[in-house]
């Protein structure tokens, strides 16, 4: 990976972290029991039965952007490591919407107010603007989205103080899954990336592409996501991505999200 900046470079060596990610991977090399093989009476073991998908803490990727407390602009930053990155290739295996209310004041840590289903205020909202969102509507045989809340809606080309919020399922190029949330100018490039896909009639897990920064000079600096064409799966790579799916496609962003809570909460580090 290009330009790659991190902070565990020196542990890489040591840990067998891999060069994407930094994170250890399980290889013949580095592991003696998958080198020597393994008793067949363990073949059913993982060693986490106890635990279900709601225990999985999957890792968060964001772009890091000129007014961000942390990270160089215009970088990939992983909150599990810290680590940083010019560009990735990804396969998006899960896209959700979701809404989010910033107050002005910069200070402020909590939002006003958002909404994890894109269509009703949050549970943890005491006082919503409005108690819906959106609603789906039927027009002339066709679904249509109807915007209810005066704080989601566009007036006048003036963009709503509620944003919109893309939130994608990822695997890296090491089947390392990790959530992305866009929103701002990084939703155009998303909505043009799971469309091409979407129109064919195909799924998203079955392409990949790389993911890189372009920087954005006027109104105001800023970085937006950009997509490279997307590309098929090898029929090498598939039956791994597959098998991934089918244990990931339940999770959503909020089981991670309300796990970082929890540990900030408690007084500890986030869980990873």
């Amino acid at each position: 990976m290009a330009e790659k900046k991190s902070k565990q470079d020196p542990e890489l060596e040591e840990t067998g972290g891999t060069e994407e990610t930094g994170l250890a991977t399980i290889t013949d090399a580095s592991n003696p029991m998958v080198a020597q093989g393994t008793d067949s009476a363990l073949d059913d073991y993982s060693g986490y039965e106890d635990f279900d998908q709601s225990d999985l803490i999957i890792p968060r990727i964001k772009l890091v952007q000129p007014t961000s407390r942390t990270g160089t602009p215009g970088k990939f930053i992983m909150n599990l490591t810290d680590e940083e990155f010019s560009e990735m290739d990804i396969v998006v295996i899960k896209a959700t919407r979701s809404r989010i209310w910033w107050s002005e004041d910069l200070s402020m840590e909590d939002p006003l107010c958002k909404s994890n289903d894109f269509m009703s205020p949050d549970s943890s909202i005491d006082e919503p603007p409005s108690l819906k969102c959106a609603e789906y509507m039927d027009r002339n045989g066709a679904r249509s989205l109807n915007v209810i809340c005066e704080k989601a809606k566009w007036l006048d080309n003036n963009r709503p103080d509620c944003n919109q919020v893309f939130n994608i399922l990822c695997l890296s190029s090491e089947n390392m899954p990790f959530w992305m949330s866009l929103s701002g100018s990084s939703i155009a490039p998303i909505k043009r990336f799971i469309s091409v896909i979407a129109l064919q009639r195909k799924k998203l897990w079955q392409f990949q592409a790389k993911m890189t920064a372009a920087e954005i000079i006027k109104p105001n600096r800023h970085y937006v996501v950009k997509f490279s064409k997307v590309v098929g799966l090898g029929e090498d790579r598939l039956p791994t991505v597959t098998e991934l799916v089918t244990a990931l496609h339940g999770q959503s962003i909020q089981t991670t999200q309300a796990s970082d809570t929890a540990a900030t909460d408690s007084g500890d580090a986030a869980p990873f």
